[in-house]
């Protein structure tokens, strides 16, 4: 009965989205920014990666309050935006829009760090033996490129969607008392979220476990 309440249905769908939307904005931005940072020199890198962890690690109540204070009604954006004559209304903390926004503070580094060990697969002979066989940029990328980084991003995308389901504290403080009644979320539905939750990491492992697999057939 539970499982089965417009509630409950509501808060799966809309946590599916959230989830589902995170894990796309994290692909399309932290991808080519792992790349990036693959390729460069060791003493850059390391700074990068130092950022990199120092943002993963920041989240819950603390995460909460610095997006109230850059993004809420009186906060430092809204503020200068209004100073510059810009009618900028920010988005309510406790919307799709406002919490897939505070999720992307986490979720992008954290792609980052779990995808720039993939991005090392590419070698660069590989690239200079295409280029010795006339092969374009584009060509190298969709034979050789693609096909081998597409597993790593996808999985990369896969834990980012399973994370983004099992996010309880960001959402809370955002959302503040009563967060049930504000929006419905798996993680503010006790009564069920256990059991899906679960049920999902346990197909996403199993998921994970395949892509990799399939990635790894290269090698």
């Amino acid at each position: 009965k539970t499982v089965g309440s417009r509630i409950t249905r509501r808060a799966v769908t809309t946590s599916l989205s959230i989830s589902a939307l995170s894990a796309m904005i994290c692909t399309i931005v932290g991808a080519p920014v792992a790349w990036q940072i693959s390729r460069m020199a060791t003493g850059r890198r390391a700074l990068w990666l130092a950022l990199l962890n120092v943002a993963a690690n920041f989240g819950g109540i603390g995460l909460a309050f610095a997006y109230l204070a850059t993004l809420g009604r009186v906060g430092m954006v809204t503020l200068v935006l209004h100073g510059l004559g810009v009618a900028f209304s920010p988005p309510r903390p406790a919307s799709f829009i406002g919490l897939s926004l505070a999720y992307q503070y986490v979720n992008i580094p954290l792609y980052i760090l779990l995808t720039i060990p993939a991005m090392g697969v590419v070698r660069d002979e590989w690239w200079e033996a295409a280029q010795t066989s006339a092969a374009t940029r584009g060509q190298f990328w969709r034979y050789v490129g693609l096909p081998l980084l597409t597993p790593f991003v996808a999985a990369g995308w896969l834990l980012i969607f399973t994370w983004s389901i099992g996010i309880y504290a960001i959402a809370y403080a955002l959302a503040g008392e009563g967060a049930g009644f504000v929006i419905n979320l798996l993680t503010l539905e006790p009564a069920v979220y256990g059991v899906l939750l679960l049920a999902w990491a346990t197909f996403a492992l199993l998921l994970y476990r395949v892509l990799l697999r399939r990635a790894l057939r290269w090698f």
